[in-house]
């Protein structure tokens, strides 16, 4: 991977070993966190955000399950005493 900013001009960098030719790689994972070859977080956060919409659905939905079991407990606790 051969890092540069986003102002200067690309141009093409051949790399080879024992006669094979090395691909450049626009993004890599290091440490479990995407760069880029502009050195920044796009891809990264590109990759996250799928994964916490789900954990954040995940816990709407459990709050949403706790709220409603309290609720339903306070109705018929109120019917009780109500009898």
């Amino acid at each position: 991977m051969k890092f540069v900013t986003i102002n200067q001009p690309y141009c093409v960098l051949t790399v080879s070993y024992r006669d094979k030719c090395i691909d450049e790689a626009i993004s890599l994972k290091f440490l479990g966190i995407q760069i880029d070859n502009h050195i920044t977080w796009r891809n990264h956060i590109d990759q996250i955000i799928p994964k916490l919409s789900i954990w954040l659905d995940k816990c709407i939905i459990f709050a949403i399950m706790i709220l409603w079991d309290r609720f339903t407990l306070l109705i018929f606790t109120l019917l009780r005493v109500m009898d």
